[in-house]
Order: C-alpha cells, then sequence, then structure tokens
C-alpha cells in the first residue's frame, strides 16, 4: 500500500516529491554548493514539509525550521527517555529514528507501538552504516559532524572506550565548511588517523588541506593522539594491530572508487 523514498536534499531533489507523509529524521545545514547559507537550507525543508500531506519531526527542528504547530505534523520529543526504554536497537541515532518510523506506522495502521517496535529491534542495519567489513573493522558512510557523532556514539556503546577512529573526510570544501567543529569532533577516540579527503564537486578556490593540516586543526588533547595517515601497507599493519587487540576500529569514509570503504574491502573484506 505504501512506497518508502529515501528522500535526499542534495541538489533539491525532494523537492520533486509531494509526498502523503514525510519522517525528517535531522535537519542540520548540509550541501553548501546547493545551499549557501543556513536560512536557504532551512527554507528547502520547509517548501518539502508544505509539500508533504503529514510529517513526523523532532521537536528541536521543529523550533529551528520556525513552523508553527499544525494538525497534519506530529511533532515527538528527541529526548524522550521512552525511546531508550522502549527501543533496543544498538546507537542512539538508529532507536531515535526507529521511533520516528513507529509512530508513523501507528498513525497510519493503529498498530500498537510495542508490536511496531519489537519488528524494528530485528532490523539488521544496511551497507555503509556502521557496516563489519571484518571483526572488529566497521564502515560508515557519516559525513557531517551531526551524523560522525551518531557513529561516534554508537562505536562506543558497542566498543566501549576501546575506539579507533580512521577519518577519511567526504569532499575538501566540506572540510573547510566544518573547520570550527572539527577540533573537538573525535575527542573521544582513542587514537585518530587521518586519511586525505575524498574529492568530489570541490570548490576550487579553497586550499586542498592535507592530512596533517586537518591535525593541526585538532585540539590539543586529540591532535597528541592523531595520525596523518594515506591509504598503504603502514596504515593497513596499524588497523590489524587495533582489531587484534580487540579495539573497535570506526572508518569514517566516504565511499566509491578509490576511497577508503573501497581499499578497506580489498584488504580485510572476508
Amino acid at each position: 500500500e505504501y512506497f518508502v523514498y529515501e528522500a535526499d536534499e542534495y541538489d533539491r531533489n525532494f523537492l520533486a516529491f509531494e509526498p502523503f507523509v514525510s519522517i525528517i529524521v535531522g535537519v542540520d545545514w548540509d550541501h553548501p554548493d546547493i545551499f549557501p547559507s543556513r536560512e536557504e537550507y532551512y527554507s528547502a525543508f520547509r517548501t518539502f514539509l508544505n509539500q508533504s500531506k503529514q510529517a513526523v519531526l523532532w521537536d528541536e527542528d521543529a523550533k529551528r525550521l520556525g513552523l508553527t504547530p499544525a494538525d497534519s505534523q506530529l511533532v515527538l520529543q528527541q529526548t524522550d527517555p521512552a525511546i531508550n526504554a522502549r527501543a533496543h536497537l544498538p546507537g542512539l541515532v538508529n532507536r531515535q529514528n526507529a521511533w520516528q518510523v513507529a509512530h508513523t506506522v501507528h498513525t497510519l495502521t493503529g498498530k500498537s507501538m510495542d508490536e511496531l517496535l519489537a519488528h524494528l529491534d530485528k532490523f539488521p542495519g544496511i551497507g555503509r552504516r556502521f557496516e563489519q567489513i571484518a571483526p572488529h573493522i566497521y564502515s560508515d558512510y557519516a559525513h557531517t559532524p551531526p551524523k560522525i557523532r551518531g557513529a561516534l556514539q554508537l562505536a562506543h556503546e558497542v566498543g566501549g572506550n576501546n575506539v579507533i577512529v580512521v577519518y577519511e573526510g567526504l569532499h575538501n570544501t566540506r572540510q573547510h565548511f566544518i573547520k570550527d567543529e572539527l577540533p573537538h569532533l573525535f575527542d573521544s577516540a582513542k587514537q585518530l588517523y587521518i586519511v586525505p579527503s575524498y574529492l568530489a564537486r570541490e570548490d576550487q578556490s579553497l586550499a586542498l588541506w592535507t592530512p596533517d593540516h586537518l591535525k593541526n586543526l585538532m585540539s590539543p588533547e586529540t591532535r597528541a593522539r592523531t595520525t596523518a595517515a594515506k591509504l598503504d601497507d603502514d596504515l593497513k599493519a596499524a588497523i590489524a594491530k587495533h582489531a587484534e587487540a580487540g579495539d573497535l576500529v570506526l572508518c569514517i569514509t566516504a565511499g566509491g572508487g578509490g576511497s577508503l570503504d573501497e581499499w578497506l574491502r580489498q584488504e580485510f573484506a572476508q
């Protein structure tokens, strides 16, 4: 009865649709090449919501977008303690997504929240989102600060304090865009390796930031645990050593040809 589509705001793609119901899992200014200002980004989301007959979103995003209460919008509390109490998927962001989905399907079908959450607790995950490549080695597509924080929270939930991060920025342009958030983004990592950013759709007027440059942007505490690296045998040996020691190696990577993700699969996939 229902067709589910993951609508991406990049290139204003989502504005081509007029959904019966939209689930907004998060609004965070991204794609500066398409939305040069925060307000333009928010404006596109407001347009999308106006094109949606119904919507489910978080209270924080409703405030961020300046929305007024409407019967067609179900606004949920992102910090509701019931989310962690009743949803049991690993990772807070996954539990929050499941909470929105359960409320949506409950509204559409009348099925109980308990039944729907029980189904969602069995969700096996998808490729490129905390995907296990080999024992203790994971690949994740997170590329904005909120998504990176979400991936790190999940990694710490699974691996405790023994989380090693290998970071491949998705676009040099984005590193300039998020430079104010980079210094403390990886403070929780036991060790950080930075490899060259994955280049695509770049602003050629911006300096190309090397791993050494990104390392120097980190807080002093993080910088002391950071290694500027490249996709070579030294990095392979370091990852293997961490994995053998029982550390959780979280590789934040763009994916695609020549990426850290492709290299991981070539070197470690079983």
